[in-house]
């Protein structure tokens, strides 16, 4: 065809001028050469530890505003800290089953516990005889 312009003889990368970034035409993976393959892992790679640091950032000030177990990052560091320690037993507290709905439930039931703790140890004093009793 004699009539042709000359942009539609101009290939894809003529006419959208290369660009870098997303802007530009895009090249499958097929397309692309190792170096630009590495330049794409790299990107992504630094994008990802740049959230990372932003993460790491915000949580630092978080925990400097609201030390301690007010902010949720110090509970879960504490509570990983526990479960990941070996000297901690977990154990099972069957007290847990029980449901209070008046305080004065909950102190007669803790009195209940005390004196059930406390009653064998008075006992066992009682039976041991204190050293007056012995005469020389």
């Amino acid at each position: 065809p004699a009539a042709m312009s000359s942009a539609s003889q101009l290939s894809p990368e003529e006419v959208y001028a290369m660009k870098k970034g997303k802007a530009g035409v895009g090249k499958s993976n097929e397309e692309l050469e190792k170096e630009d393959r590495k330049r794409l892992r790299q990107e992504r790679k630094s994008a990802q530890r740049k959230r990372k640091r932003q993460r790491e950032a915000e949580r630092k000030v978080i925990s400097k505003l609201n030390p301690g177990f007010g902010n949720k990052y110090a509970k879960a560091k504490a509570m990983k800290s526990i479960q990941d320690d070996k000297h901690v037993i977990k154990g099972t507290d069957a007290d847990s089953q029980v449901k209070f709905t008046k305080s004065t439930q909950f102190f007669k039931h803790l009195q209940e516990r005390s004196d059930g703790v406390i009653a064998p140890l008075k006992e066992n004093k009682t039976k041991e005889k204190s050293s007056g009793s012995f005469k020389l």
